[in-house]
């Protein structure tokens, strides 16, 4: 009986022991379908293909993860190791949680480097993770990438994942991409990174084509290949680094391919045959020359030499190495052809030369092809039937009206689309030729147009132009759609609906809650942002532009908008935000979003969408869609989704009058007649009735005299009156009424003042010379609107360069030898520049955002919040190991835009506020490295023949961690830094004049003195108060040494009314096309303060706090630009020590916007509170220099007197001495109106030509006498 007992008592302990076996490994190699256990989210995309994991990966937010529920409970706490085989699109730091059953998780980040097409290993080491959560129970992963990082997008491959037992504790070696080389070239380096647990690494099947290999050990983990290409060899070997493990690790082996190439002749793009005109110049370019070998620096000469013929003399040939093409000019002196013999050389030997004939005729009767024009596209509907293309601008190419016949040939490439294509002529007439065609299907098709010539009479025979169009056929539009929800599964499967960060964030699901089909909505700790989209069909709201829906929210309010995407990308972003709802709690209620106003239907930066073509909504819920952000956790239902035509009981819409209001205005005593102007007066939207005006209210009727309205122009009416001897003020109420509209009124005050000045007198000195100005601008203004931009004077562009965008991979392991190909046009900006140039614009300045984040030690161009962090303590910064890298990517940047768009970079900065991470691109770079990055920045530009300034250091003008002045102190400590930064660069300044002036000092002291400038400044939009604070600060940062201005926030979304006292959800010097009083404010500075001019001096006595002037001289046109900027209350009359006889005036104030007045009487000068003047002086045509200004005698003097004054039609002039004179009248606009000469005082002079208005009277004689003359 007792060995029966210890029989069962050994079977139970057995059967105990078996059921409790612990799990320490798991193996996942995805040879089957997906596994349920691996969950995708909105940022990460899982799906299985040829036994590899596939992570599409789009994250928006930090620490964003998946999950992996493991299928059972796993005990690492022998072997806490976690491996992954992985292969990744663009370098990333892999994150990986081990979470146990408590819930409790344990992070860490390891690196995956790019290669075109091997997988390399990836080790996770969770020893020290035994404090933190329970090894023993491990039930979950949470896997993501980059999570210190706000975003990243790319794809990535795992081949098999193993955890504890069965995990390869391999002695891992950061993945290398494929390496060129070229054959015999020396000492090439190429860095092997990220080596863990290894002393040593080994390099093997790479002798066919390299020797002489060395490796040496330059950091931990970094180990640097220098080997010599074989010369006279090619191929491409699987090469090898081997790491030599460590006790406890396996050997690692990672493969690359490498290629040694020999020469390769060089390449360029021209045209082999050539026609020309005799007796015209001729000029043509050899464009795009490279030496064939983008991994060789290789020198190449050039021969362009006549072989036959004498029809072409060639005048010169000229090699521009920076834009690597060679610009041809000939002269074509007689008929026949001559050939030049191309030859394009480098110097590698062997296959080196680009050979090419090209051939020139030239002819005497030259034939030019006919020129005529079509659109490039053309959308049509299906019902439409017949259309009809006219062809406009039509030529035969060598005269201005048509003289040769031309015969026309149209064909569709795809007739079951697009048929029966013919030519006709409207109203029968050659010169007045259509395409005709119809559409018979929805589709695509490509109408060819051929004109052609007979080539008769011509010694180049007959030509012709061929052009096409893209014909698109649409079905009739869908106006209106209804969701249906009862269909809602389906339409998940069929992918109709897309559902942002669901089963992490949110889950959606079909219900009948309310007894109607419905979605339910459940949000768990959801993003403030993440919400739920909807594939339309396409849909034409242009006569509809409305949606609405029922919500019912559960126990708490929530807040509602709807996005309408076009099949462009394009969202209506301002329309859909102004018209967010708020529901409240337990009640169903309908919302309503009305996009029929202006501005609701443009994107972001003002551009319509194309309401024509809607294909998608994006539904938004929140508690709120304000910063600080959200999470929402709750439920809500929404039914009845309707939009355009379905929607019922659409309201009418009722129009609003619209007018500007004229701002207070300011006026001398005794000025006569005068008027304020009432602008954008409308009737409202969608609406015809004329509108009228009535003068409602006049505080103090006495104060001006024929106070009346003139009739609507232009949408404008002119108030009129007549400014008598009384002073004060009186406040006006005008009302705009129109049939149909609600009636709009505006009040505004005008101020009489009296000309005698206070004790304030402003003198110039213009032998004082400061600061040169380089230029006035702002950050990447919209193309679209780059009239408006131009129109303030600006001269700048400034625009950020985003690594990643610029160069998302490394180009090649060498940092001096660029291979174009790998750096991308759109991330450069090459079409914008193009643009800017073909507008004008050359000065450019770039700014690094961030470097590649492949150089970058945490793999990501962004961080995951705002920081101040210093360079030891951050992981986002450049690694070291790539300083020259980081080098040759500003050169790059430099260069390729010289190469591709001709314009050559005004100033470059290696790092924008340099001492803050971000959640946008962004980096660290402290005071030492920067300065060497400077100088070697510098120094290569200078060597390659660039004049492109290095700005040090954009970084925060009242930042004290970091502050600017430490950043000058590392320059001057650093010898090729203090020698090759050009300027100093801060960002967003006060009005502390201290400060300006201890940072001029240091950048402007010797030797090598740099420019001061203000690179990325303050928007204030249509906020007077602030803006006035800018204008201020501005005014006091030129007078302390800044030479250029820049603001940031050029573009802001659209305005929903484009009033001048709205405020945008973003600050902007524009809202789409509407411009702000900071825009009108600036002008005052931008328009008058020339580049290549300087800042002279100024003084104001006694001063007055309220009140910033400066001065700028511009000698080139002879000028002289004052700007005070009055930010008091009151209203200030001055004197000035300077003849006003040809100076312009500009204010800006509340309500005049950049507007040419006339604010003097005799010397005096009126400076109205809370505004901005300019003078602005041409001594161009004076005998006096700028500095004798004050010799010419003002109104103050009695050597001469005008009667009558105020005068209507005709005045006499009055003389103390018998000397004959000269007299000139020049209206405020500066034109001369009037000129008489060997005048005395008996002569009356007419002026029944002059309009009435205020007039600038010069009389010469001995000296130059100014009097004021008013005309009634």
């Amino acid at each position: 009986m007792k060995k029966l007992i210890i029989t069962l008592s050994a079977m139970l302990l057995f059967i105990c022991l078996s059921s409790s076996a612990e799990v320490t490994s798991f193996v996942e190699n995805f040879n089957g379908p997906l596994p349920p256990y691996w969950q995708s989210t909105a940022s990460y995309s899982l799906s299985v293909k040829d036994g590899k994991l596939n992570m599409k990966v789009t994250k928006t937010s930090p620490w964003a993860t998946f999950v992996v529920s493991l299928p059972e409970t796993l005990n690492l706490s022998a072997n806490p190791f976690v491996s992954i085989r992985t292969r990744v699109e663009l370098p990333v730091r892999i994150l990986l949680y081990l979470v146990d059953v408590n819930n409790k998780s344990f992070p860490i980040h390891a690196k995956a480097l790019y290669s075109e097409n091997y997988y390399s290993n990836i080790l996770f080491d969770f020893s020290g993770a035994s404090g933190s959560i329970d090894l023993t129970q491990i039930t979950k992963l949470y896997m993501g990438v980059n999570g210190d990082a706000l975003t990243w997008t790319g794809k990535v491959w795992i081949d098999e994942l193993k955890m504890g037992d069965v995990a390869t504790k391999k002695a891992t070696v950061g993945a290398v991409k494929n390496q060129t080389y070229y054959h015999g070239s020396k000492a090439n380096e190429l860095l092997i990174t990220d080596v863990n647990n290894s002393n040593s690494i080994l390099f093997e099947n790479a002798e066919s084509l390299v020797e002489n290999v060395s490796i040496a050990s330059v950091g931990s983990g970094i180990y640097k290949l220098t080997f010599d290409a074989k010369a006279n060899v090619s191929g491409t070997v699987n090469a090898k680094v081997i790491s030599e493990a460590t006790a406890g690790y396996v050997n690692d082996t990672v493969l690359f391919d490498l290629t040694v190439e020999q020469n390769l002749p060089p390449t360029a793009v021209f045209n082999t045959s050539i026609e020309t005109k005799t007796g015209v110049p001729l000029h043509f370019s050899i464009t795009d020359i490279t030496n064939g070998n983008i991994n060789a620096i290789q020198k190449i000469n050039f021969t362009l030499t006549k072989i036959s013929g004498s029809s072409v003399n060639l005048i010169s040939a000229v090699y521009d190495t920076i834009e690597a093409r060679i610009n041809v000019s000939a002269d074509p002196i007689s008929t026949g052809p001559t050939v030049y013999k191309l030859v394009l050389k480098d110097d590698g030997g062997g296959n080196d030369s680009l050979v090419s004939n090209i051939i020139i005729n030239a002819y005497t009767k030259y034939n030019i092809a006919p020129e005529f024009s079509v659109p490039s596209s053309l959308e049509i509907l299906l019902s439409q039937g017949n259309n009809e293309i006219p062809i406009l601008d039509l030529s035969d190419g060598n005269n201005v009206v048509l003289q040769e016949s031309l015969t026309f040939e149209v064909v569709s490439n795809n007739t079951t689309v697009v048929n029966n294509v013919v030519i006709k002529y409207i109203d029968g007439n050659p010169m007045k030729p259509a395409i005709l065609f119809t559409p018979v299907a929805a589709g695509k098709a490509k109408l060819q147009i051929t004109v052609s010539d007979s080539g008769e009479g011509y010694d180049n025979g007959p030509k012709q132009t061929v052009k096409t169009i893209d014909i698109i056929v649409k079905e009739d539009p869908i106006t209106g759609y209804t969701i249906d929800l009862a269909n809602f599964d389906a339409e998940v499967a069929a992918k109709k609906w897309t559902i942002e960060f669901e089963g992490t964030g949110q889950t959606v699901t079909a219900d009948n809650f309310g007894g109607q089909p419905c979605i339910k909505i459940v949000g768990t700790n959801k993003g403030q942002w993440n919400g739920l989209w909807y594939r339309t069909p396409e849909l034409d709201l242009s006569k509809n532009p409305y949606i609405s829906y029922e919500v019912y929210s559960v126990d708490n309010p929530i807040q509602t908008h709807v996005y309408f995407w076009d099949n462009k990308g394009e969202r209506n972003t301002p329309g859909a935000e102004s018209e967010r709802k708020t529901v409240p709690a337990n009640v169903w209620t309908t919302v309503f979003m009305d996009f029929r106003g202006p501005s609701k239907l443009v994107n972001s930066s003002g551009i319509p969408i194309n309401i024509q073509a809607i294909d998608t909504l994006l539904f938004n819920y929140n508690p709120q869609f304000t910063y600080p952000f959200t999470n929402w956790t709750g439920t809500i239902y929404i039914r009845n989704i309707k939009i355009g035509s379905d929607v019922p009981n659409v309201p009418a819409l009722v129009p609003t009058v619209t007018v500007q209001s004229p701002g207070n205005s300011v006026f001398f005593k005794e000025t006569g007649a005068q008027k304020v102007s009432l602008t954008g007066i409308s009737c409202g939207t969608n609406c015809e009735s004329v509108p009228t005006a009535t003068i409602k209210s006049n505080s103090n009727p006495s104060l001006l005299s024929n106070v009346n309205l003139s009739a609507i122009h232009n949408d404008t009416i002119d108030l009129n009156f007549t400014v008598g001897t009384a002073i004060g003020n009186t406040t006006l109420t005008v009302e705009v009424a129109a049939e149909g509209s609600i009636t709009t009124s505006v009040s505004f005050t005008i101020y009489v003042v009296n000309n005698a000045s206070s004790s304030t007198t402003f003198s110039i000195d213009t032998t004082t010379k400061k600061q040169v100005i380089a230029g006035f601008g702002a950050d990447q203004p919209s193309i679209n609107f780059i009239q408006q931009f131009k129109s303030t004077g600006a001269t700048v562009v400034r625009f950020f360069a985003d690594g990643d965008a610029i160069e998302p991979l490394n180009d090649n392991s060498s940092a001096t030898t660029l291979d174009r190909s790998k750096f991308l046009n759109d991330g450069l900006k090459i079409d914008y520049i193009k643009e800017l140039k073909m507008n004008g614009i050359n000065d450019i300045i770039i700014t690094v955002l961030s470097p590649p984040a492949w150089m970058k030690q945490n793999l990501s161009t962004s961080y995951a919040t705002s920081a101040a962090q210093t360079w030891a303590n951050t992981n986002n910064k450049v690694d070291p190991i790539y300083f020259d890298e980081y080098i040759e990517f500003m050169i790059a940047i430099v260069q390729l835009i010289k190469e591709r768009t001709g314009v050559e970079i005004m100033a470059i900065a290696p790092q924008n506020e340099p001492a803050f991470s971000q959640p946008y691109g962004s980096a660290i770079l402290d005071p030492v490295n920067y300065a060497k990055i400077c100088g070697m920045l510098g120094k290569r530009l200078t060597a390659m023949g660039y004049k492109t300034k290095v700005i040090n250091p954009e970084q925060v003008f009242s930042q004290n961690f970091y502050p600017v002045t430490e950043y000058i102190s590392a320059v001057r400590a650093d010898a090729d830094a203090n020698k090759y930064t050009s300027v100093i660069g801060m960002h967003y300044p006060d009005n502390t004049v201290s400060t300006f002036r201890s940072q001029y000092a240091a950048a402007s002291a010797s030797p090598y003195p740099k420019e001061y400038w203000g690179v990325e400044m303050k928007a204030e939009g249509n906020d007077w108060s602030k803006v006035l604070t800018q204008m201020q600060t501005m005014v006091t940062a030129l007078n302390n040494g800044v030479g250029l201005w820049a603001i940031y926030g050029w573009n802001g979304p659209p305005l929903l009314t484009n009033s001048i006292n709205a405020v945008g959800s973003e600050i902007a010097m524009m809202y789409g096309s509407f411009t702000t009083r900071h825009f009108y404010a600036i002008k005052n500075i931008y328009n008058h303060f020339r580049p290549s001019s300087c800042i002279v001096g100024s003084t104001m006595t006694p001063v007055n706090n309220n009140i910033n002037m400066v001065t700028n001289l511009n000698e080139k046109d002879s000028i002289i630009s004052v700007v005070w900027v009055n930010a008091g209350a009151s209203n200030v009359v001055a004197e000035l020590t300077m003849t006003y006889a040809r100076a312009k005036f500009y204010r800006t104030s509340e309500y005049e916007f950049y507007k040419e007045i006339n604010p003097v009487s005799g010397n005096k000068i009126l400076l109205p509170a809370k505004s901005v003047t300019t003078l602005s002086y041409s001594y161009a045509t004076s005998s006096t220099t700028p500095n004798a200004i004050s010799n010419v005698i003002s109104d103050n003097n009695d050597m001469y007197s005008l009667y009558p004054n105020p005068a209507t039609n005709q005045i006499n002039v009055v003389s103390k001495n018998a000397c004959k004179f000269s007299l000139s009248i020049v209206d405020m606009m500066g034109r001369t109106i009037l000129v008489k000469n060997g005048l005395d005082s008996k002569t009356p002079i007419s002026i029944s030509d002059l309009n009435q208005g205020i007039y600038n009277v010069i009389i010469k004689s001995d000296k130059v006498y100014v009097k004021k003359l008013v005309v009634q």
